[in-house]
């Protein structure tokens, strides 16, 4: 139900001074491979998903957010070898993690040093009170731990409205099964 695009700063920084610099000769970086196997995380996973915190103004996005804490939704979770990715009911949204850190039960999006990307970027949200909003995500992350076939988890993600309604942040639990 929500949308989120993902914005990239760089920022150079450079200083004089009269030293002299050896250039030095670059190293490749070392990569490690888990000492697990990630092949019981990989595939589609079916969650129920209830909306646990909606941080925001009481303005309608705000409170239509609220309105649905507690509500069960189904949603799935896939998992490959390098990418998370999160579709709501209608599938018609999905927000895909690049990179994210894994141990032996679980995986965490939080931390991770890629980005998300989510299809459609902007997505039409209709209040209770019948307006509808372009969302975008400001931030997402999911956490999870996997017990053979079962997984549970949390998922929080920020929301801008494009249209002057205030910043959303939300919450949510998960559980489901393969």
């Amino acid at each position: 139900m929500l949308r989120g695009i993902a914005l990239i700063l760089a920022v150079f920084a450079s200083a004089c001074g009269g030293d002299v610099v050896t250039p030095t000769t670059p190293t490749q970086p070392q990569t490690t491979t888990p000492t697990f196997d990630l092949s019981p995380f990989v595939g589609v996973w079916h969650v129920t998903w209830r909306l646990t915190k909606v941080y925001g103004e009481t303005g309608c996005v705000a409170g239509t957010m609220k309105s649905q804490l507690g509500a069960p939704s189904a949603y799935s979770l896939t998992i490959t070898y390098s990418t998370v990715t999160i579709t709501n009911p209608s599938g018609d949204y999905a927000c895909t993690f690049d990179n994210f850190k894994t141990d032996s039960s679980g995986f965490t999006t939080y931390g991770g040093k890629g980005i998300f990307t989510c299809d459609p970027w902007l997505l039409a949200f209709r209040c209770s009170d019948g307006t509808t909003h372009a969302l975008f995500s400001t931030d997402q992350d999911i956490e999870a731990r996997v017990s053979g076939t079962e997984i549970s988890g949390t998922w929080d993600g920020g929301f801008h409205p494009l249209t002057g309604a205030a910043d959303v942040q939300i919450w949510a639990e998960f559980k489901g099964s393969k």
